[in-house]
């Protein structure tokens, strides 16, 4: 079982409830060693002196004068009922060291005390020519017991540990929740605003090390972007001439060429164009619209017919499916979903969607060869292909990581898996428009 408790909040109540008490307890034992042992002791002593001295004034006058003098030292304190002798285990320390003290020094007298309770007090057996009297001691309230006062004692020192721990964690949680949302969007591959660098010393370090941080983390992306897409720039302008010289010998009358290397070189050309337009993708992820309410139907046709032999692709869908999300983003996303398993994977290609508790999911099947699956996780890496299981079609390996990031953008829980028709199933979950 653990103890500790693992919130910032329920350590420092913890810590400051135990100091409090600690400082409670450890004052009660100063005052009782230092105040009330020495009061007691110095009561007791004046407690058996006047016992004593009464002992001598009823030894003194007459028996037939006693009864009427003790009742008038007693007054209104005398007790009721039969004496009943006092156990130490029923009296508080105050008590027990009060009447140890008394019998003590009456003891020393050649008094031998025997006590009852009175009436909020103690009283003690005097015996005078064999007769006992009852003489109620006056002094501090020996039968007091804890009470309200020290109810609220304690409620006061709960409530000051609990309003130290609450402002405490308002001062510290407070920058380190501004870290971790600010965290959690850069996992998610937004770029968030700059945390706040005051406070305290230790907290404004660790706020400017972040930014630090997040700056060179965007100009390192700023840096890819613009690289990748130069390269994507400088590899169309050639490809489009030989596209373009393709298509010149196709016409040319005088020398036809070989149909099939001119087939070849087009279908190489389609292949680098496509490659290229998933660098530029893959350099724009963060060019995306605000999200808006999209019919998932209507998507998924979009994507489908984006897709070469996107024709054989199965959508099942409701017509009345909505989703709350970025158009152009989620027509990319799930095109390229469907684009690899036609690539990679073998018909049958289904995709399936349906409201489900408060979510939207969708899912993508194929009837491909799959993939290890001790090697699904390296799909969301960019420039990394399955194709070793997956049919060896060449490709740059950025279709899933481009999906991935798009996911990762939109805040869509995405996940890979084994498809019941043998090939790879791509679970896709998007909040619904009105969760």
């Amino acid at each position: 079982m653990r103890l500790t408790p693992r919130s910032l909040f329920g350590r420092n109540l913890l810590l400051l409830v135990g100091m409090i008490l600690l400082g409670q307890l450890l004052a009660g034992v100063l005052f009782f060693v230092f105040v009330q042992k020495p009061r007691a002791a110095e009561t007791a002593d004046m407690l058996a002196q006047n016992l004593i001295a009464v002992r001598e004034g009823l030894a003194a006058l007459p028996a037939a004068e006693r009864v009427a003098f003790v009742a008038r030292l007693n007054a209104a304190n005398t007790g009721e009922g039969e004496p009943e002798a006092v156990r130490d285990n029923r009296l508080l320390p105050a008590q027990r060291i009060l009447v140890r003290a008394i019998s003590a020094q009456l003891a020393r007298h050649g008094i031998d005390a025997i006590w009852r309770r009175e009436r909020g007090a103690l009283s003690v057996r005097l015996t005078v020519d064999g007769e006992d009297h009852w003489l109620t001691v006056r002094g501090p309230n020996l039968s007091a017991r804890p009470g309200l006062s020290t109810l609220m004692s304690w409620a006061a020192t709960l409530a000051i540990a609990l309003f130290g721990a609450w402002r405490i964690q308002r001062r510290i949680n407070r920058p380190l929740d501004t870290l971790a949302s600010a965290a959690g969007a850069i996992e998610a591959g937004r770029t968030p605003d700059p945390v706040c660098e005051q406070g305290p010393e230790e907290l404004a370090a660790v706020a400017r090390g972040f930014n630090r941080m997040q700056a060179a983390l965007a100009e390192r992306e700023r840096s890819r972007a613009l690289m990748l897409a130069g390269i994507s720039h400088d590899l169309r302008t050639p490809l489009s001439k030989m596209r373009l010289s393709v298509e010149l010998l196709r016409d040319a009358h005088d020398t036809p060429p070989d149909p099939v290397l001119l087939d070849s070189m087009a279908g190489a050309c389609q292949r680098m164009d496509e490659i290229i337009g998933q660098f530029i993708d893959f350099a724009r992820l963060d060019d995306t619209t605000p999200p808006e309410p999209l019919n998932l139907l209507d998507c998924l046709h979009q994507a489908r017919g984006a897709c070469p032999e996107g024709e054989t692709v199965a959508i099942d869908a409701p017509a009345d499916l909505g989703v709350l999300s970025h158009h152009p983003a989620l027509t990319r996303l799930l095109t390229n979903l469907i684009s690899n398993a036609l690539k990679h994977g073998a018909p049958p290609v289904q995709v399936r969607a349906r409201a489900e508790r408060g979510e939207v999911l969708i899912v993508v099947d194929d009837a491909g060869p799959g993939i290890a699956a001790d090697r699904i996780d390296t799909l969301r890496q960019p420039f990394t292909q399955g194709d070793s299981a997956r049919g060896g079609v060449p490709g740059a390996g950025l279709g899933l990581a481009i999906a991935d990031q798009i996911a990762r953008t939109l805040g869509i829980a995405l996940r890979f898996d084994a498809a019941p028709l043998g090939g790879l199933r791509v679970e896709l979950r998007l909040p619904a428009p009105n969760s």
